[in-house]
């Protein structure tokens, strides 16, 4: 019987063939991008994992520009860089769903941690905290969630990120931390708070995310 693959097998696998996929390859120059058998790169031989669930299956990857843009038997394709991968896993870019990293990723975007396990989306603002919003005159930077968004954008980090709005924030912005029931009129501001999130980006049931943020 074949001893199951361990939690840490697999990210060893699949961690050194998605970092030797990461590494920077030149870029093609003459070749045409119309030619189906011209790659940038091509990981050959690799056991594929498709993220859908199913069975592996050991194939080539062609790999053109940012894209993925063949699967299958590639012996007689032409590229810039041809990786042989054979014994380890290629796969999708991990979805880390539980991280914390909302102001990390504003002071090192280049998130090392993460894309060199394979990790490249981060769901931040989890346990109902997030940067944003704050009360104004607060220290925080971020009064208002499109403020955080921004300085994200402005990072250009190197992993994408879900950030969702945190519900402590969201009260904390309104009422500090008085603790009592909100007014309606508060409560009427929280509303308020979250919608103006949800419009700047925030991850929430309204944008697809709600079975990957329970």
């Amino acid at each position: 019987m074949t001893p199951a693959w361990t939690r840490r097998d697999v990210l060893r696998s699949c961690g050194a063939a998605l970092v030797a996929a990461a590494l920077p390859w030149p870029r093609r120059a003459a070749m045409d991008a119309a030619d189906p058998n011209e790659f940038d790169l091509v990981l050959r031989g690799g056991r594929v994992l498709d993220g859908t669930g199913g069975p592996s299956s050991t194939t080539d990857v062609g790999i053109r520009g940012d894209r993925i843009a063949a699967l299958g038997d590639l012996q007689g394709a032409r590229a810039l860089r041809t990786l042989n991968v054979e014994g380890l896993c290629v796969a999708p870019g991990f979805i880390d769903m539980h991280s914390h990293s909302d102001r990390s990723l504003l002071t090192d975007g280049l998130a090392q941690s993460a894309i060199r396990q394979g990790v490249t989306t981060h769901v931040t603002g989890n346990c109902g905290s997030s940067p944003a919003p704050n009360r104004p005159g607060t220290r925080d930077a971020f009064v208002e969630f499109r403020e955080f968004v921004e300085a994200l954008r402005k990072e250009r980090t190197s992993i994408n990120v879900c950030p969702l709005v945190g519900h402590n924030s969201v009260r904390a912005a309104v009422l500090g931390q008085e603790n009592r029931r909100p007014t309606p009129a508060e409560l009427e501001a929280m509303r308020q708070l979250v919608a103006e999130a949800m419009k700047s980006g925030a991850g929430g049931r309204e944008t697809g995310w709600n079975t990957m943020a329970r």
